[in-house]
């Protein structure tokens, strides 16, 4: 058997990894709340890329403490697309841009609207943000 290559007695499989559904609509600045531990509840966060394979990179901005600004690479993943078009996606935390004095990433998994237009969390920090 050759790598990428499935076969048997009777066929043989050529493996090719696939690209997956065209996520582009996402990229964009989402502006809203979240509920949080102290600070300010608004938030900004930006879709900077999406892979041909589900992953995201994004930028969050958020003010841990008033006129505080924190600011931190988010890195996704998809790891749903709905039917009627909603995508779910989950979020960590990777590398700090603006560091806060607790350093402590946001991280969270939601939905992005069909349209892209928003994305909702799943509970937690109650994220909701709108393009």
């Amino acid at each position: 058997m050759k790598k990428g290559t499935v076969t048997g007695d009777s066929y043989e499989f050529d493996l090719k990894k696939s690209s997956g559904a065209d996520l582009t609509y996402l990229i964009g600045e989402f502006n809203g709340t979240y509920t949080p531990e102290s600070g300010e509840n608004t938030v900004k966060f930006t879709v900077e890329d999406i892979g041909d394979h589900g992953d995201i990179q994004a930028v969050f901005e958020y003010e841990p403490k008033k006129g505080e600004k924190a600011c931190f690479i988010s890195n996704g993943q998809v790891t749903n697309i709905a039917p009627d078009g909603r995508v779910t996606a989950s979020f960590e935390g990777e590398d700090w841009i603006i560091e806060p004095d607790e350093k402590k990433f946001i991280d969270f998994d939601g939905v992005f609207a069909a349209d892209g237009r928003s994305f909702t969390e799943n509970g937690g920090h109650n994220i909701d943000l709108k393009k």
